[in-house]
Order: structure tokens, then sequence, then C-alpha cells
């Protein structure tokens, strides 16, 4: 019984070594990324924007705050991961804000900047936005008369009110979640979800290729087309002519009770229904419809599916 005792000990020693050495290398690679994450270097800054018509920023990862200051300096607050601060250089009206690219690191490890940039109120040019993955967020409303352009690959875009002549909002894969935005508009979606509480302007376009879009309280022109998905926008007014074009997916349009229009709708797979709550009639399960909705309708409604549903509440 001794020997055996003895043998099943000296067993168990071989497998040890493995199993502690592979214990050693999670707790080193824990240990690794907490230091980093804990050992974050805070770094403020502020630019004047004195003849300044347009600020881009530009970082790879991280997450961006953006907020508008009473003050007439640009704000520049930086939270560096084993990262060097970015860039900012300033030409011909131009001030340019660039992330470093760092060290090489793996997609889990938090070492990537994270940073706040307050923009004057007083700041009347252009403003341009890139982000290759990450978040960016809106903690305040932000207005120029001038453009803003978001450019996003990967992440999420969260915004509570974007006031300006254009906005121009570009997102590869990931999520866009708008409170208001105010202006001419186009924003284009390769794969994901947008959510937009308030669009108002004189003309919107939205280009959709994979995923889903929820456009409420729509004001103005709009130009929509997604190759798959599903489009669903309710309209505060008819101010223009709406224009929707699907390849396959569904579309969903609520309109004002009682509003007049001309509505030219066709699907070459699936069904066309119109409810009206306002004449109390329904237009059901139809391939096309051609006429007009109410009385003395000034604008159109052209829809245009290849597969799937149109579905028409007023």
């Amino acid at each position: 019984m001794k020997e055996k005792t003895i043998t099943i000990m000296e067993r168990g020693k071989k497998k040890n070594p493995a199993r502690g050495a592979k214990g050693l290398i999670l707790a080193a690679v824990i240990l690794l990324v907490l230091g980093a994450a804990l050992g974050a270097e805070e770094q403020k800054r502020d630019f004047s924007i004195e003849g300044i018509h347009t600020i881009s920023i530009s970082y790879h990862t991280g997450k961006i705050g953006l907020a508008e200051t009473g003050g007439s300096r640009l704000l520049l607050e930086e939270e560096l991961r084993r990262m060097e601060p970015a860039q900012v250089k300033t030409s011909e009206g131009a001030l340019s804000i660039e992330s470093s690219k760092g060290k090489w690191s793996p997609f889990w490890a938090p070492w990537k900047n994270n940073a706040r940039i307050a923009i004057p109120r007083s700041f009347q040019g252009n403003l341009r936005i890139t982000l290759r993955s990450g978040a960016l967020k809106g903690e305040s409303d932000l207005a120029t008369p001038g453009e803003i352009s978001i450019t996003l690959t990967s992440g999420t875009i969260t915004l509570r009110r974007l006031s300006a002549g254009k906005i121009d909002m570009e997102l590869t894969s990931g999520s866009c979640r708008a409170g208001n935005l105010e202006g001419e508009t186009r924003i284009k979606l390769t794969s994901g979800s947008i959510l937009c509480g308030e669009l108002s302007g004189p003309s919107h376009r939205l280009e959709l290729v994979s995923g889903s879009a929820k456009l409420d309280r729509i004001r103005g022109r709009i130009n929509a087309s997604a190759v798959s998905g599903t489009i669903k926008a309710e309209a505060a007014e008819i101010t223009g002519d709406m224009h929707f074009r699907i390849d396959s997916g569904r579309m969903e349009l609520v309109l004002p009770r009682g509003s007049a229009f001309n509505l030219d709708a066709e699907t070459n797979s699936g069904y066309i229904n119109l409810r009206s709550s306002a004449e109390s009639f329904d237009i059901k399960n139809k391939t096309s419809v051609l006429r007009p909705i109410g009385e003395n309708p000034r604008h159109t409604i052209f829809v245009r599916m290849n597969s799937g549903w149109i579905v028409i509440d007023r």
C-alpha cells in the first residue's frame, strides 16, 4: 500500500510543472493587462483656434468624447496607455489632432488612447473626425454653420445633437445613435444599425448595405436605399419628395394623420400595404400602387423593392 501511494504521488508530480507554467503565464498576462489599465497617464492641453476654419481629429483606437466649451481655446484631455500623446499641428487655417499608432498590442489589451475634446462654441468652420476602431460619444450639443464629417471603421457612434450646414457620417461596421441631426445629411452604413431621434434639414440621404435603420420625425426630402435590411421612417411632416429603394428587406413608413401625397410603389416579390385611419380605407397585398392619397397632394413618395414588404401608415 505504501509503494502504491508513492507511485500515485510521483505520477501527479509529472503533471504539476505544466499546470504551474500555464498558471504563471495566465497570471502574468492578467497582471500585465491590469498594470496597463491602472498605469494610464493623463495629459491636458489647450490650443487657440483663432484663424482656424477646419479642425481634423484622427485616432486609431480608443474612446473619443466630444463637447462644447464656452472658452476661446480648444481643450484636449488624453488618457495615455503605452502610447505617445496625439500630435497637434496647425497649417494654413487647419488644426489637426492625430494619435500615434503606438506599439503593437493584442486586441484585448487596454493600450489605447482615450480622449476628450472640447470645441469652442464660437467655432464656425468644418469639423472632421476619423476613428478606426472604438467609440465616439457626443457629451453635449455641437453646432457649426460649416460641415461635420464623421468616419468610423468599427465601433459605436453616440450623439446628442449635431447642427451643421452639412452632416456626413460613414460607418463600416457598428451602430450609430443620434438624438437630433439638423442640416443636409448623408449617412452611409455597410453593416450595423442606425437610430436617429429627429432628422431635420433640406435633404437627407441614407445608404444602407446590410442592417437596419430607424429614422424618427423626418423633415425634408429623403433618399434612402438598402441592399439588405429594414428601413423604418417616421415623417413629422411631408415637406419634400421621398425616395426609397430596397433590394431585399422591409420598409415601414409612418406619416402624419390625414397627410396628402402621390404614392408610386412597386415590389417584384412581396406586398404593399397602406393603412389610412383618416379616411378609414386600406390598400392590402398589392404588388404596385400608383395613385394620389388625400386631397391636393404636392409631393411624391416613391418606393421600389425587389423582394420584401412595404407598409405605410397615415
